[in-house]
């Protein structure tokens, strides 16, 4: 979310003694296809309704936070990974 793209949230969170900051990236059309029907669900997104209207409005937002998120330490692609091979690959990541 945008939580690392407000004030001084990046710097405070990287700050933190014993935290790893990671990156879960997901391109704009899984994101798009994941969150078309929880829209209702998610005021900031709810009035948009078409599939068209939510990949752009994502993507603007994914553009305005990229240089947060690339401040992550660890960078996973996560469009087809099952939420195992996510955690293996962030371990083997923070391991090596």
């Amino acid at each position: 979310g945008g939580t690392p793209c407000f004030g001084d949230n990046i710097d405070f969170i990287k700050s933190l003694k014993d935290t790893i900051t990671i990156y879960l990236k997901v391109s704009n059309e899984e994101l798009t296809e994941r969150l078309f029907n929880e829209r209702l669900n998610r005021p900031l997104i709810a009035h948009l309704d078409t599939k068209e209207l939510l990949n752009d409005y994502i993507r603007k937002h994914l553009f305005e936070r990229s240089y947060y998120y690339n401040q992550s330490e660890i960078k996973v692609s996560a469009d087809s990974a099952t939420i195992e091979e996510l955690i293996e690959e962030i371990k083997n990541k923070v391991n090596s």
